[in-house]
């Protein structure tokens, strides 16, 4: 099975990684596009991660991007905006890519409770796919999470893409050593997601996740062993309409 199986002896080159695509095609069996597409390209993401580490899925994200952010863009200003969604959408390279984004991110927000893709290989049935939500709800039943939030905002509507920017960031020193840092993100845009928060310190960094619902404001707390020097908001695996306001520079 094609999603189960090893990609180390196929991500040689373009030619193996086109092979990917085709072969994951094939074998999901959707009558929905958002669906087939989007996860025949997350197969190439996925496979890009085990291979080359999750740098090399970030920049074939990135790779992505650039016609999802101007469709979106167009989109906006459209009366009919949700002609846009994952429902409703052209099946082009926009729609695709929002489709592959939409499972990554799911991925990443799962984590440990199950990765997307192998859920519905084992769970999906065809013959039960007979309303949209059909698969929110069964990952939803399968990793006991509500997703009724982000669904609602990346597949059922077309709400544009999130614009993070980090608000604030409050530092103080604990008792016990190290320092307590707060971090506000608020969400310019009307499409929620969770993302991830880098802090950075002498000698590494911390990285939590934090959901921000679109045109919102969500905080998160850090413990670290030494004083913060710099946050970003997003390491690129959440579609944005802006990165230019990602970081925040941490005066002392």
């Amino acid at each position: 099975h094609l999603l189960l199986m090893s990609f180390d002896s196929l991500l040689r080159d373009e030619t193996k990684l086109t092979l990917v695509y085709a072969l994951a095609r094939a074998q999901i069996h959707s009558r929905r596009a958002w669906m087939q597409e989007g996860l025949a390209h997350y197969a190439q993401a996925a496979c890009l991660e085990q291979e080359r580490g999750r740098q090399a899925a970030l920049d074939y994200l990135n790779d992505h991007n650039a016609e999802l952010v101007e469709s979106e863009k167009a989109n906006s200003k459209s009366s009919q905006a949700d002609d846009g969604s994952l429902l409703n959408g052209v099946d082009n390279i926009p729609f695709q890519s929002k489709a592959l984004r939409v499972w990554c991110m799911l991925h990443d927000m799962l984590g440990s409770a199950g990765n997307p893709s192998l859920l519905l290989w084992h769970n999906y049935q065809f013959s039960e796919d007979q309303s949209p939500n059909y698969i929110q709800k069964l990952i939803e039943s399968k990793t006991h999470r509500d997703l009724q939030w982000f669904f609602d905002d990346w597949v059922y509507h077309d709400r544009g893409l999130p614009d993070f920017r980090i608000t604030s960031v409050f530092s103080s020193p604990m008792a016990s050593g190290g320092y307590l840092v707060t971090v506000t993100v608020q969400n310019l845009g009307s499409a929620g997601a969770e993302v991830p928060i880098i802090l950075e310190i002498a000698g590494g960094n911390a990285t939590h996740r934090l959901k921000v619902l679109g045109n919102a404001k969500a905080s998160i707390r850090f413990e670290v062993p030494a004083a913060p020097q710099r946050v970003t908001v997003n390491d690129g695996s959440v579609p944005e309409s802006d990165t230019s306001n990602n970081s925040y520079v941490i005066e002392k």
